[in-house]
């Protein structure tokens, strides 16, 4: 496990490669260039792919405007992208955020209290699936869940499709490719939480085994 550090004061915000028994390394992620007055942080995989990204509040109103929540793209074995990609921006100012799939769509929304005006409100995630029309999105499903021993698909393409099962740690499971009408077998796992992704679309699912 790494360490995640935010100056609420200087606005940096690091991360630690922690190493046992010696001097771990920061790496920076944002400075006050980019957040003046970070207010609260969260790891989450965003843009599921299965790596974990940084979100960021703003605290500070600088001319009239305050508390952008941005969050930087998490990458493979090094440190994030130092280039924010926004998540909102207008006169709030975020000392607290949760991140959940609140609306059980397979992605991590974004909630947060807003200090400005004593509001708790939530942003949907509305990462899109590669290669699939919008209007089929609510057609990618599986079931029954939880499930004992088999997961069925219900699949809004006709070619046959990559998945991968991950464990709540992120450690890859199971990787099989299913041809279309077939069902996947997952009755070998134990039992628990566990996260399916379509390889090819960029969709994940949460399921539970029994």
């Amino acid at each position: 496990m790494d360490v995640l550090k935010v100056d609420n004061s200087t606005g940096a915000v690091e991360w630690f490669s922690k190493i046992k028994n010696g001097t771990s390394t920061p790496h920076s992620i944002s400075n006050n260039t980019i957040v003046l007055r970070p207010g609260s942080v969260a790891i989450a995989d965003v843009d599921n792919d299965n790596i974990d990204d940084v979100i960021l509040t703003e605290t500070n109103e600088v001319n009239g405007n305050s508390s952008d929540i941005i969050w930087f793209k998490g990458a493979n074995n090094a440190s994030p992208s130092a280039t924010p990609a926004s998540v909102g921006s207008d006169s709030r100012r975020v000392y607290f955020m949760a991140v959940e799939d609140f609306d059980y769509d397979g992605d991590i929304d974004i909630a947060f209290a807003n200090n400005q005006d004593d509001t708790l409100e939530w942003y949907e995630n509305e990462w899109d699936l590669l290669s699939i029309n919008d209007n089929e999105i609510n057609k990618l499903h599986i079931y029954p869940n939880p499930t004992n021993n088999i997961l069925n698909f219900n699949v809004p393409f006709t070619d046959n499709f990559k998945v991968s099962v991950y464990d709540t740690i992120g450690k890859r499971v199971l990787n099989t490719t299913i041809e279309n009408g077939n069902s996947l077998n997952v009755s070998k796992l134990n039992s628990g939480m566990y996260i399916l992704k379509f390889d090819d679309y960029n969709r994940n699912f949460k399921f539970v085994k029994q």
